[in-house]
């Protein structure tokens, strides 16, 4: 038997807040490549061994953030989008299949 929990409420606020988030989220990647460029920029001001190998641990950091930013941001817009769906196919059939109840019962009642 498979069971499904349809809380068409809490499922919105659900979404909704993702949608936000994932707004937020899409924000960040452009930061980070604006913030590698700084440190690009930087690179080129102030060079001993101790700072450029900071800064290259920076930029490999930044560099893999943006990626999974991007990821993310990805990832959180498709289980919007899929949840949305599935919660107004759910809601379709618990309205299809309670409608089928109570036709059923009011023939039974008769």
């Amino acid at each position: 038997m498979i069971v499904y929990k349809i809380d068409k409420e809490s499922a919105d606020k659900a979404n909704a807040r993702l949608r936000d988030m994932a707004g937020v989220i899409a924000e960040v990647s452009p930061s980070l490549l604006v913030l590698r460029k700084v440190l690009a920029q930087h690179d080129a001001s102030i060079e001993t061994p101790a700072i450029t190998q900071f800064r290259s641990e920076l930029i490999d950091t930044v560099t893999q953030a943006i990626g999974l930013t991007y990821t993310i941001s990805e990832n959180a817009q498709k289980l919007t989008k899929t949840s949305e769906q599935a919660s107004k196919h759910l809601a379709a059939i618990d309205e299809h299949f309670g409608s089928v109840l109570r036709d059923s019962s009011k023939s039974t009642n008769k």
